[in-house]
């Protein structure tokens, strides 16, 4: 990234920060999971390279692919090195990288991890965190004159934080039309766009920075924070991070970026590009979930190579 999360010093090529009541918009907000659903997560032919975790049922074809676009060394960011977590599984999955739990079923474990007999992840406390957090979220002040104006099907949205992080408020996933283009800032810069309504489709044609298309590598900046949504679709190729924690998805295409949501079902392929931006002035609004992030006043948080500039 371009710039140095605020209220962290630099020292031995690692952020500490001193205080994490003050920097709490520092603190990595979501999960290490590139899917993360509280109930069930029902998949057809397709994959999700990252780590995924399930509250309830995963009902997966055989085959189905978890984890095999991790790195090793971002192995200790999981619970337990744990990659994939799941009440019960139907199906036989094959887990490439990792160590696993899952309350009942088979996994087909072509890596070098284990079985784990305690579950790892708190999804109780997880799930009141990103419903908090998606909350809070919802509440931060736009940047710029957002703007957003509709034109031949496509939306344009002015933001003027240019190296910063820059919000944008939709009344729902309709307003996106045919496309979205954002006008004001960077292609590296956070983009948080906040949806409403309790349904709707993600389908945008294409996704625009000032009039060029964005690509994967600018997926970890973008985050759709659908706060009220209980419902959502999924489709075609999608780029960035879906915050949808209320939310029962389906879908089929493609997603570079993370899913957090109530529950899935579909045959989306989920590429694991987490989402790198900040969220200020959101996390001291939210009670910290039990597992994933450190807790407490006074403690140092040290955070590796992907939170220094690029």
């Amino acid at each position: 990234m371009k710039y140095l999360r605020q209220c962290g010093v630099r020292t031995a090529g690692l952020i500490v920060l001193t205080s994490l009541a003050a920097c709490a918009s520092s603190i990595p907000t979501l999960s290490p999971y590139n899917v993360w659903v509280f109930n069930n997560f029902t998949a057809g032919n397709s994959a999700t390279g990252g780590g995924l975790a399930v509250g309830g049922t995963a009902t997966i074809t055989s085959g189905y692919g978890i984890a095999s676009n991790l790195g090793s060394e971002q192995l200790n960011s999981f619970p337990s090195g744990v990659t994939f977590v799941a009440g019960s599984v139907h199906g036989t999955p094959g887990l490439a990288q990792g160590n696993y739990y899952v309350g009942s079923g088979n996994v087909y474990n072509n890596g070098s991890g284990t079985q784990i007999t305690r579950n790892p992840v708190d999804f109780s406390s997880q799930y009141t965190y990103f419903l908090a957090l998606s909350a809070a979220i919802s509440d931060l002040a736009t940047t710029g004159t957002d703007n957003c104006t509709h034109g031949s099907g496509d939306i344009t949205c002015t933001a003027s934080a240019v190296n910063g992080l820059n919000v944008i408020d939709l009344s729902s996933a309709s307003d996106l039309g045919n496309g979205l283009n954002i006008i004001g800032v960077s292609a590296d810069s956070p983009l948080i766009i906040n949806v409403g309504g309790t349904s709707g489709t993600l389908e945008p044609w294409s996704i625009e920075i000032d009039g060029a298309q964005i690509n994967t590598a600018d997926a970890p900046y973008l985050l759709f924070n659908f706060y009220d949504a209980t419902s959502l679709k999924l489709e075609s190729s999608l780029l960035g991070t879906i915050l949808a924690p209320k939310a029962d998805v389906t879908g089929n295409g493609s997603l570079a970026g993370q899913l957090i949501a109530n529950s899935f079902d579909g045959s989306t392929a989920f590429s694991n590009l987490p989402y790198e931006g900040t969220v200020p002035n959101a996390g001291s609004a939210v009670p910290e979930p039990g597992g994933l992030l450190l807790s407490g006043l006074g403690l140092a948080l040290l955070l590796g190579g992907r939170l220094l500039p690029r």
